[in-house]
């Protein structure tokens, strides 16, 4: 028998079926309905409504940021390359009768293929990960590019509002992203870096190792930032203007510590 809780996002009502992993699960929900995470996200989709937009949920996991924007925007893609969470995914959706969210089961990047994608457990986490290759389950997956997806499902003409929270893997899909921003009207994006996952990418604990992650950490965040400069507000995740400048130094400091991404909101 399946598990169904009720949650509330942003003042909406909504359903979560929590019956693959019941104390895990609720626990996410509870904490994305008190606020304690998301907050902003849930606002940020709220605030920029648009019944003819396009809502592209780029990292879905349960669906929550997925769910709700199927009631502000008149089509979602959820993509999510772990094919664990793909299948709570599909529950949520399919409880909340969210007939307008398409799931796409693949890896965003920067190039066709595959990908190995990782899971520190046994997937179905918030923190499955092209960039964990030390996770104890590993997937080849199919990968998509984000502009000629955009292009292949016939939205080209619409306005589109683009979330992207894939635990590190943001920095392997630049590219996609650029172009994607140049062809498409991009209206606004929900933008999380993370840039500790990054660093760890380079090992030791050299003085050239430290040089050598805080250069890549410097030099990618520099190169987000230029495919982004045509925002003109640039926010952190408490609503606050951030400058360019504050955001690289915060992904130097952030390079150097386990913590959480940096949610960054441009429009």
């Amino acid at each position: 028998m399946a598990d169904i809780i009720d949650v509330t996002l942003a003042d909406e009502p909504f359903k979560a079926d929590v019956t693959r992993d019941p104390s895990y699960f609720t626990e996410n929900w509870r904490a994305w309905e008190s606020g304690d995470t998301e907050q902003e996200l849930y606002s940020f989709i709220a605030r920029h409504a648009d019944p003819k937009g396009v809502f592209l949920d780029v990292g879905s996991w349960q669906g929550s940021a997925a769910l709700l924007a199927s009631r502000k925007y008149r089509k979602v893609f959820a993509f999510e390359a772990d094919p664990t969470s793909v299948e709570a995914l599909q529950d949520n959706i399919r409880v909340n009768n969210a007939d307008n969210i398409t799931i796409v089961p693949k890896f965003v990047g920067d190039r066709k293929g595959t990908q190995s994608f990782y899971s520190m457990d046994h997937g179905n986490n918030a923190g499955s990960s092209a960039f964990h290759t030390e996770g104890k389950t590993r997937w080849e997956v199919e990968t998509v590019r984000l502009d000629e997806f955009i292009a292949d499902v016939g939205c080209s003409g619409d306005p589109i509002y683009l979330k992207i929270d894939i635990e590190g893997a943001e920095y392997m899909m630049l590219d996609a992203l650029r172009k994607t921003l140049q062809k498409f009207d991009v209206r606004c994006i929900c933008l999380s870096l993370h840039p500790f996952l990054l660093a760890k990418q380079v090992k030791g604990q050299s003085l050239y190792s430290k040089l050598r992650r805080r250069a890549l950490v410097v030099s990618r965040t520099l190169r987000v930032l230029s495919i982004v400069r045509s925002y003109r507000n640039v926010a952190d995740a408490d609503g606050h203007p951030i400058t360019r400048r504050r955001l690289v130094w915060s992904a130097i400091r952030k390079g150097r510590h386990e913590v959480r991404e940096s949610e960054i909101y441009l429009t």
